[in-house]
């Protein structure tokens, strides 16, 4: 595979979990709880990714909503873990310095007509 052709390749589409303790006191081992006491890889679960976030929390990423759902429901089974599904949105976008007088239609017309490529995809 060349380097243009990587870089081409669009993402997998994940889905994810967020996995929390049910105790506070626990905050920031969540990661090591999941290890120990979850063990997706005796669940035959398959992770893409795994991040820490800044409340102690850590989000799981599987490629499968079965997996993601096998998860879910192992870790709700848990006595110190619980888990939340993230629902992933659309992407938004603000403009700034747009003429308050232009329309929405006329706007959205701007924007496609310079945009042809999106449009197609």
């Amino acid at each position: 595979m060349t380097y243009a052709k990587a870089v081409s390749k669009k993402p997998e589409q994940t889905f994810a979990i967020k996995i929390s303790t049910k105790n506070s006191k626990d905050i920031g081992q969540v990661e090591q709880l999941l290890k120990t006491n979850i063990q997706p890889s005796k669940l035959n679960v398959p992770i893409a990714k795994v991040k820490k976030i800044k409340t102690g929390e850590v989000i799981v990423e599987c490629i499968n909503k079965k997996d993601v759902e096998k998860l879910k429901t192992v870790v709700d089974t848990s006595k110190e873990l619980k888990s939340k599904e993230i629902i992933k949105g659309s992407p938004r976008v603000i403009l700034n310095k747009i003429d308050k007088n232009l329309d929405k239609t006329k706007l959205i017309e701007v924007i496609c007509k310079n945009n042809k490529d999106l449009i197609e995809a």
